[in-house]
């Protein structure tokens, strides 16, 4: 038994030490990016120490070992005689170490409570299978009251209603259920657990002279997992599906599926993984690709089967339906073009950029199979830009193609020169008329195509949303902000209307000073009727929804009959507005409370 045993540990030494990187020669010196990993690993932990030491002088005795650690990470990055592998194994310590440290600082002390309903949902969606039930027939709104959960991290609807189905696919609550089950109460930590895998992954798989480099994309991702972004998780998915593609190019496709079984975002990529598979098929392409399709959807379908067979049409309501034109329409906003336009006034319909992102997702598919040699590890940078085109592009959606990635990156390291757009490199001085003009030719193919797909999507698009224009225009006039309750913000906002069309509307107000507008709660839901005026005073449902004393902001409001953008203010400083503390009363003279106290409990208990 004793020759086995030590096989075995001989077996398990040889392959951390490959993790780790130790086992490079000893001798073998860190270059600049091995440096430059170890410095970042060194600020992350810094930072840390002192966002410990700016929330608590209690908690100082915790920040000091940090700011040690992190002072000697930054010291070693200096050195000149520094190994590999110790660079290597001191960027991976530090860097677990800030990111452990900052998770548990934010969840244990400063967000003790779920803060997105996406995450509600999946708590539901554990808790219902648990029971022997579906999730999709029911609402999550019980959920988000036991969590005292404010109004403002509700899904808003442009018609002032809020969204509680569970929107997500099954494996998005299938995939917390073992950790839960194993005592992981708060889902949080089940989806930390699959953020920490992915980092270990990649660290694990990229060459030794990357592995400190590559921890450095990810150090606010423990932020992101803390404010309950559950996104890690298919994440975790489209990494595993990078790693098994260069051993069995199904297994990864069936990864991809299951990273769409996680949230459907993730089968933006699927088109593109296809080309890759039939560029990179041997023997009869056709035949492979076919198989690697049914792979791919087999690993959407395969946890979803359940819930389609117990109830078809709710989970097609809840996952599907959402996403196709004609239902009630989600406030839009984030930080692609949508909210871009929407700092400027313009609010398209979900028509508008359903277009951009099929004109957007066609040119990128035309041109990753036309310069598949120089594009094929960067196939994660084309869903960024088609998502950027999505009427709700939330940073989550942009920010987590970063693991796949990273590790294709990283590992294969691709020139950054994708497609040449010059149309003159490499032509000579005096050339020959004939040779000049046909390598001019060749040279400005490239550059002419993107031209032309531009044109097409603007021109098209703005077709779109001139035949889909709003039917009523309404001026939006602010005429006082005020902070009742003294908090330091505008939760109250005494505004008129005027109708200027023939037609009557029913305003809904949203307030805009971050990359999502705020649905406010008005004092009458009358309709506006036509060529007339009318007084609202809106307010915050709580502080989240109010407006910072420093912050820019516009009021927007639909019409909650269609569904359309009929007005929005000019963009106005709270600066500009003296406050008014002053105490606002209803009807019936009682108090009109503007702030809601919010009551945080354990998560999960």
């Amino acid at each position: 038994m004793i020759i086995p045993v030590r096989r075995i540990s001989h077996l398990l030494r040889t392959r951390a030490g490959r993790f780790l990187g130790l086992n490079k020669d000893p001798s073998t010196q860190a270059g600049s990016g091995t440096r430059i990993g170890l410095f970042v690993s060194g600020a992350f932990l810094v930072a840390v120490g002192l966002l410990i030491v700016l929330i608590s002088s209690l908690l100082v005795v915790l920040a000091i070992p940090l700011l040690l650690f992190g002072a000697f990470n930054l010291l070693n990055s200096r050195r000149k005689q520094l190994s590999l592998s110790r660079s290597n194994l001191l960027s991976l310590s530090g860097h677990l170490c800030a990111t452990v440290v900052l998770y548990l600082l934010f969840t244990r002390i400063l967000w003790v409570t779920y803060m997105t309903d996406s995450i509600v949902g999946s708590y539901m969606g554990v808790l219902k299978v648990l029971a022997f039930q579906n999730p999709y027939g029911y609402s999550i709104k019980p959920f988000l009251d036991q969590f005292s959960f404010s109004p403002s991290f509700y899904t808003p609807r442009v018609d002032g209603s809020f969204e509680f189905h569970l929107n997500y696919p099954a494996l998005n609550f299938l995939s917390l259920l073992p950790l839960y089950v194993v005592g992981l109460h708060d889902l949080r930590d089940g989806v930390f657990v699959f953020h920490i895998l992915s980092v270990l992954v990649i660290f694990g798989l990229v060459p030794s002279r990357q592995k400190a480099l590559s921890l450095a994309p990810f150090v606010f991702f423990p932020a992101f997992v803390a404010s309950s972004w559950t996104d890690s998780v298919w994440a975790f998915f489209l990494l595993a599906g990078t790693v098994l593609w260069y051993r069995n190019r199904n297994m990864g496709l069936l990864m991809v599926g299951l990273a769409g079984a996680t949230k459907q975002i993730a089968l933006v990529a699927a088109p593109f993984l296809v080309i890759r598979l039939w560029q990179e098929s041997s023997g009869s392409k056709l035949r492979n690709t076919l198989v690697g399709t049914a792979s791919l959807v087999a690993g959407f379908l395969g946890p979803n089967i359940p819930f389609m067979l117990s109830s078809p049409s709710q989970w097609w309501v809840a996952t599907i339906s959402p996403y196709l034109p004609g239902g009630v329409v989600e406030v839009p906003g984030g930080i692609g073009l949508s909210g871009i336009l929407l700092r400027v006034g313009i609010s398209p319909p979900p028509l508008f950029f359903l277009v951009l992102m099929g004109l957007v997702g066609i040119g990128s598919l035309y041109l990753y199979a036309t310069r598949y040699s120089k594009s094929r590890y960067y196939v994660w940078i084309f869903p960024v830009m088609i998502l950027f085109f999505y009427y709700r592009s939330f940073p989550n959606y942009i920010f987590y193609w970063s693991l796949p990635l990273a590790l294709e990156f990283f590992r294969n390291r691709p020139a950054l020169s994708i497609w040449h757009f010059s149309p003159f490199r490499g032509i000579a001085l005096r050339p020959t008329i004939a040779v000049g003009l046909h390598s001019l030719r060749v040279r400005l193919r490239v550059p002419l195509l993107a031209s032309l797909l531009l044109t097409t999507i603007f021109v098209g698009a703005y077709g779109v949303y001139v035949s889909s224009s709003p039917p009523s225009k309404v001026d939006v006039q602010i005429n006082s902000v005020s902070d009742p309750d003294g908090i330091g913000a505008a939760t109250l906002l005494n505004l008129t209307l005027e109708n200027q069309t023939p037609k009557p509307i029913t305003p809904s107000f949203f307030v805009y000073w971050l990359y999502l507008p705020f649905l406010w709660s008005s004092n009458s839901s009358r309709t506006l009727g036509p060529w007339s005026s009318s007084s609202y005073i809106i307010t915050a449902t709580d502080g989240v929804g109010a407006v910072p004393r420093s912050t820019s902001f516009r009021v927007y409001v639909f019409d909650a009959n269609t569904g359309n953008l009929v007005g929005a203010s000019l963009s106005l400083s709270l600066q500009t507005f003296p406050f008014q503390l002053l105490q606002t009363h209803t009807s019936d003279g009682g108090p009109w409370m503007l702030v809601r106290e919010q009551r945080y409990h354990s998560v999960g208990s």
